[in-house]
């Protein structure tokens, strides 16, 4: 199957309290669909977890008006760390989430209305395009954006998730990675300097290079409809030097956790072409990104266990042996016969081995009978049946 990125999926956002966080972005983003609700053990995440699974509750959100969903994670096996740091525009990782609005003003004023951390007013991005900027209770920078494709009917006038802001250290090399491996191949601007619309958000009074990117041709799969289109902001800052968010931290920590997309033809995906970069290398660029993984233990190597058959599997390999000697110095003894010109007589070497439980005796003693019978002339009508026992 040819690959396929239908859209994106979901982003995962780490909070201190999970069901505070579905009530906030339920009331205010309109993501009031759980597709699930579990507490369980995370135990497929180890590298970025110190490597030990940690107990976890997450709700999975999404809204009818389309676009990806939201993974609201909470640790419960430990206490949620915040980065360490102030994190500002350049940092390396996932900057900000880009929610789409059917109405960019009537969001504006419905979200002021419910007392949201509004960090701009209504703002003209490179392109031209309206959008503003909000936290969330947790400290997390949402970005409201124009949107043109919907699925159905939604109780806000925001649907899902449409694409994120992305802190990179060499943006031709993420431009390459976007593109060829996610399908990202239109640029919607690509421009460099100091920019009015970032000013009010941390560290956005920097020089950046920033290049919208987008896909050229509509996504398709069975659930493009729903997830829609959606575009990726790259952006540079060039008079500081970036800082890792996740820097010391593990992944589930607050924070955007993670990005996913809805794949089709996975394996066709990791067999990507040798002109583009590995698909291992895609996923060390994104942790990189991401991520500064705390150091895991080191795992003892565990001693083998030998299993409780191991003597008996011993002794049958050695029978084996014997036998085997056995038929090879009658059949050169048949040889020597036929040479010699004597008749042959016929020694055929039979092993019957009956592994059997005698209950009347001893319910743990397990026997087994070797018998070698000589000629056909010599076979008993009943074998001879010498047990011993195979382990004490």
């Amino acid at each position: 199957m040819k690959k396929n990125i239908v859209g994106i999926q979901q982003i995962g956002i780490g909070v201190p309290n999970v069901h505070e966080g579905f009530k906030w972005y339920r009331q205010n983003f309109g993501m009031d669909i759980p597709i699930f609700e579990e507490a369980a053990e995370a135990n497929l995440m180890l590298p970025y977890t110190g490597g030990k699974p940690h107990k976890r509750h997450a709700i999975l959100a999404i809204n009818m008006k389309g676009g990806g969903g939201f993974e609201i994670w909470q640790y419960t096996s430990r206490t949620p760390q915040p980065s360490t740091f102030q994190i500002e525009l350049g940092d390396l990782g996932m900057l900000c989430t880009r929610m789409k609005s059917e109405n960019i003003k009537a969001s504006y004023e419905f979200l002021k209305s419910k007392k949201s951390n509004l960090l701009t007013e209504i703002v003209k991005d490179p392109n031209g395009s309206e959008h503003f900027f909000l936290n969330d209770p947790f400290g997390n920078l949402f970005q409201i954006v124009e949107g043109n494709d919907w699925f159905g009917n939604g109780k806000q006038l925001t649907g899902g998730p449409s694409g994120c802001m992305i802190g990179v250290s060499d943006i031709e090399k993420s431009k390459k990675f976007y593109s060829e491996i996610l399908g990202y191949d239109k640029i919607v601007y690509d421009k460099e300097g100091i920019f009015d619309d970032l000013k009010n958000i941390s560290g956005g009074k920097n020089k950046f290079r920033r290049v919208l990117l987008t896909h050229s041709k509509p996504r398709v799969g069975s659930f493009s409809k729903l997830l829609g289109s959606s575009s990726m902001e790259l952006i540079q800052v060039y008079n500081k030097t970036p800082r890792k968010i996740f820097e010391n931290r593990f992944w589930g920590d607050l924070g955007f956790i993670h990005l996913c997309f809805d794949v089709t033809g996975m394996d066709a995906l990791k067999k990507e072409p040798a002109r583009r970069p590995r698909v291992e290398e895609l996923i060390t660029r994104l942790d990189e990104a991401m991520i500064a993984r705390p150091s895991a233990p080191p795992k003892a190597r565990p001693l083998p266990r030998l299993s409780p058959l191991a003597p008996l599997s011993g002794f049958l390999a050695l029978a084996l042996v014997l036998c085997s000697l056995i038929s090879i110095v009658e059949f050169g003894l048949l040889v020597n016969n036929i040479i010699a010109g004597r008749p042959p007589t016929l020694t055929p070497t039979v092993v019957m081995i009956n592994s059997t439980r005698s209950m009347e005796s001893s319910p743990e003693l397990v026997t087994a009978t070797p018998t070698l019978v000589a000629t056909p002339t010599l076979l008993p009508s009943t074998p001879t049946r010498t047990p011993f026992p195979l382990s004490p």
